[in-house]
């Protein structure tokens, strides 16, 4: 009992510790995605460009600056430039996604959504987040 208790607990906690290492990853790609996306207002936001099915698939926001935040090719693309996941243990799967929420209210969202895998133990997780955008102002009053 005792035997079976124990590898139950330690699969259990290794378990969680890939899940953490996981987190932390997309913790990690979603502070550059934020800080890039919320401080922008609609219109400096051109278009979503999207070609999931090339060689190099691709989904990101352009902005007017022509700067480029997203998914490029599995690999991420921020205003810092690219960046890397810290644990080699750990890839992006192509199954990335950035969409504009229709919103009721005058509050812009954007909902990123991507998969990471531990390559080791090949579990993965999937992250879906939502990000708010500057709405312009309709109108001053005092």
């Amino acid at each position: 009992f005792f035997d079976a208790f124990g590898y139950s607990y330690a699969r259990h906690i290794q378990q969680q510790k890939i899940e953490n290492e996981l987190l932390k990853e997309a913790n990690f790609l979603m502070v550059h995605l934020f800080h890039d996306i919320f401080t922008l207002q609609q219109h400096e936001i051109v278009s979503v460009q999207t070609n999931l099915k090339s060689p190099t698939p691709y989904k990101y926001l352009e902005f007017i600056t022509g700067e480029k935040v997203g998914f490029i090719d599995e690999h991420i693309v921020s205003t810092f430039g690219e960046i890397h996941l810290e644990n080699t243990q750990i890839e992006l799967l192509p199954s990335y996604t950035i969409s504009e929420i229709p919103s009721t209210n005058e509050t812009i969202l954007y909902e990123i959504s991507f998969t990471l895998r531990h390559k080791a133990k090949n579990v993965t997780s999937t992250f879906n987040n939502k990000i708010p955008i500057i709405a312009p102002l309709t109108s001053m009053t005092n």
